[in-house]
């Protein structure tokens, strides 16, 4: 019997430590907004007055072969969504506004600074203009947060003996814990992860010690009792992993232990894969002296759940209930309900299995894909011309800070000349302190990356 049992009173919410209001970034755009700008707009008024029967709107073949598509709703202009998810009728856009959709969907802490795919198609799923993908695509690339703080990675020659993707949600779960993390104001020093291998579904919890207690009281009450236990848990060979009471809950539910071998946590990739993006997420938002992150994790690690993941091509929470999330901006501007909301029961069910079933497809192949590749000793170094800008990786300490959640890079540099077939001579283009006492230098491609100008998109 489970014996795990509360040992401290319930707690209070007006107790418990949240993010300030003014975190959750709430665009300054409402409906009359929308409106004027469309009409504003030189590529919808025209679609707006055809629609509106307007005889004072000058029109062309074109535009009237387009017209189909779209209709006024509400005053506003929509178009039809021929794509599976997302709503039916998609409020349109207009040029002047697009940037603030963006900002929205990706700096807010609901969306956590998510990539180009998991931004691109939380946007899809809403709105429409001409050209969205490469828009967000320049949107995200050129984020100077993003690039000055996500973390680059490089594909490694070593084999890979990837696990077989389980048939079920929670078939393996992985554990881990990330940390130690400066100590915050409710006293909590570590962050604990668990990750389930099919959906891809996160549950996290700020920990004041990374004890087997507190490990142990994770597992039952933030993951057993909430999703049932796991058939496989898997971990590395910490100390605290393999204790008595971990192993007392698994024994109790009757789920097998699977370890890591030593010094090789790559076999728990998907942890060390979330623990990265986690500090990425994590790094947007926190305060100069780092003590709020446990304030922030509950909000980075819903918008991880809710964005798609580009292995599995959906969101973990969407695998796992078979819906869409609400979104803070649905309250605000106009809302068409998304088709599985209104679903019966025995389809969406039946849609949420199928997408598992292409879940773990995807999964597999991309599993075949990345051992192929490493198992091929393949590289993917990029190659810089003479004159490009760049990011470089610069390792940072802080005393009193915690160095996962600091920048990860410095810079702009410009490319001088590429010295070698791995090396290239850099030099600060601003002259900020540690730059201009960096100098000119030859640093190696693995510490380099492409540097995106923010002026490009805000100027188009």
């Amino acid at each position: 019997m489970l014996t795990l049992m509360p040992s401290r009173a319930p707690l209070c919410l007006t107790a418990m430590p949240l993010c300030s209001v003014s975190s959750i970034a709430v665009p300054v755009i409402d409906v009359d907004i929308i409106a004027t700008e469309q009409r504003n707009d030189n590529w919808i008024a025209p679609l707006i007055g055809l629609l509106s029967y307007s005889s004072a709107t000058p029109t062309t073949s074109a535009l009237r072969r387009q017209a189909h598509h779209f209709a006024i709703r509400d005053g506003l202009l929509h178009r039809r969504n021929y794509n599976a998810d997302g709503r039916q009728w998609l409020l349109v856009i207009p040029r002047s506004l697009r940037s603030e959709i963006c900002e929205s969907f990706h700096s807010d802490p609901q969306c956590a600074h998510s990539g180009v795919s998991k931004t691109y198609h939380r946007i899809r799923q809403r709105y429409f203009w001409r050209g969205m993908y490469r828009y967000v695509q320049r949107f995200v690339r050129s984020c100077l947060d993003c690039q000055r703080r996500k973390s680059s990675t490089h594909l490694s020659p070593a084999g890979l003996q990837p696990l077989p993707c389980p048939d079920h949600p929670f078939g393996r779960v992985a554990i881990d814990l990330y940390g130690p993390l400066p100590l915050t104001s409710a006293g909590n020093r570590w962050a604990i992860v668990a990750v389930d291998h099919l959906t891809r579904y996160a549950e996290t919890a700020a920990l004041p010690a990374a004890t087997a207690r507190d490990v142990a009281s994770f597992l039952l009450r933030r993951f057993i009792l909430r999703h049932g236990p796991p058939q496989e848990l898997l971990s590395d060979r910490g100390r605290v992993f393999l204790s008595e009471a971990v192993e007392a809950i698994l024994t109790e539910c009757h789920s097998v232990h699977r370890k890591t071998t030593a010094y090789h946590p790559q076999t728990n990739g998907l942890t060390e894969r979330f623990n990265r993006t986690l500090g990425d997420m994590l790094s947007m938002y926190v305060t100069a002296d780092h003590t709020n992150w446990d304030a922030i994790l509950p909000f980075v690690t819903y918008a991880y759940n809710t964005a798609p993941q580009s292995t599995t091509g959906f969101s973990p929470f969407f695998l796992l209930y078979g819906r869409h999330p609400s979104h803070t901006i649905d309250t605000i501007l106009p809302y068409s309900p998304d088709p599985s909301e209104s679903a019966p029961i025995s389809d969406t069910a039946r849609l949420a299995e199928e997408c598992r079933e292409l879940a773990k497809t995807f999964t597999t192949q991309e599993q075949e894909r990345q051992k192929s590749i490493r198992d091929g000793s393949a590289t993917s170094e990029p190659t810089f011309l003479p004159g490009a800008l760049v990011w470089l990786s610069v390792p940072t300490s802080v005393p009193g800070l915690c160095s996962k959640l600091l920048p990860k890079y410095e810079g702009p540099y410009r490319v001088i000349e590429r010295t070698s077939a791995v090396n290239y001579l850099i030099e600060p283009v601003e002259q900020s302190s540690d730059m201009r006492r960096r100098g000119r230098d030859i640093v190696n491609v693995e510490r380099l990356k492409a540097y995106y100008d923010p002026l490009i998109v805000t100027s188009s």
